[in-house]
């Protein structure tokens, strides 16, 4: 099977910003697995959804059996888990969705129906649909399709929640984030990073300047601490984190952002390395701080 750039552009999405630790490209599912019935009734009440739209009554019987999704990623957390599913369009030109939007819903329905049937109620699912260039017209009423397709959803399953990034949106919360972090990864079984390290080899300069608009788009703030604090804490020496030690800095009240012993209830598990000595940073995060931290991101990051 060859290696797609889009797929590939999106598994390292799902790894490394969702931080999904299980992510498998081209998944489909199989009957010897045990699983819930398939809420086939879906596709019929979506037909009235979107003005009977044709692509819905087609291969009803055959949907566990044939729908794919181009990658699939589950991330772990404590007693919990959350699926991702993404579709990915990806071509030079622009993409003409003009007679296509029945198509792109159905699909995004369908795998909505295989993973619930695959994974229990109480699971979050989120499917995306992601392009890098659309036609302005057609990009409006995609964008209408998914707000009527999650408003009669929620009624079925709040649980499941589907996303449309295209264009500005697939820019900056999928490309930008994978290529500023592209020098903290070193998997060569990952192409598209692979290709974007032999482009910068070759002096070719990427867009990964961050700014005040791209980092206050980033919810939620946890993730603005451990995609963008990190990395520069990671390249810091010690003594130039004394004040990130010291309580009530950035704004995070009654304790310090960065601790050398780690309390269960105040700090992430995972380590930050500086200077080969282990930190923890502070899972105390709210959104009273975010002007602030983005500030600090910002200055260190020059």
């Amino acid at each position: 099977m060859t290696t797609e750039m889009g797929e590939s552009l999106c598994y390292s999405w799902l790894k490394h910003i969702k931080r999904c630790q299980v992510v498998q490209t081209n998944w489909k599912t199989s009957f010897s697995w045990i699983h819930e019935e398939l809420k086939l009734n879906i596709l019929e009440e979506a037909e009235d959804w979107f003005d009977n739209m044709y692509e819905f009554k087609k291969d009803r019987d055959n949907t566990y059996r044939t729908t794919e999704c181009d990658v699939l990623g589950i991330q772990f957390k404590k007693s919990t888990h959350k699926v991702f599913a993404v579709e990915v369009a990806f071509h030079r030109g622009n993409l003409h969705y003009k007679n296509n939007i029945e198509k792109v819903i159905s699909k995004c329905l369908r795998i909505a129906i295989c993973l619930r049937a695959c994974f229990v109620n109480k699971t979050q699912i989120e499917i995306f649909f992601a392009t890098p260039r659309m036609a302005d017209k057609d990009l409006a009423i995609l964008k209408k399709a998914f707000e009527t397709l999650n408003d009669k959803y929620d009624s079925i399953d709040k649980n499941v929640h589907f996303t449309l990034m295209a264009k500005d949106d697939f820019k900056n919360k999928v490309l930008k984030p994978l290529l500023i972090k592209n020098d903290q990864i070193a998997d060569t079984s990952e192409l598209f990073l692979r290709s974007c390290q032999l482009l910068e080899a070759a002096g070719m300069e990427l867009d990964t300047t961050l700014t005040k608009d791209f980092l206050n788009d980033i919810e939620p703030i946890s993730d603005i601490a451990w995609n963008y604090m990190v990395p520069i804490l990671e390249k810091m020496k010690s003594k130039d984190i004394t004040l990130l030690t010291k309580k009530g800095q950035l704004g995070i009240s009654g304790w310090a952002v960065l601790s050398k012993k780690r309390n269960a209830r105040r700090y992430y598990a995972t380590p930050i390395i500086i200077e080969k000595e282990q930190y923890y940073l502070t899972n105390h995060w709210s959104d009273q701080n975010k002007d602030v931290l983005i500030q600090w991101i910002l200055d260190h990051s020059k």
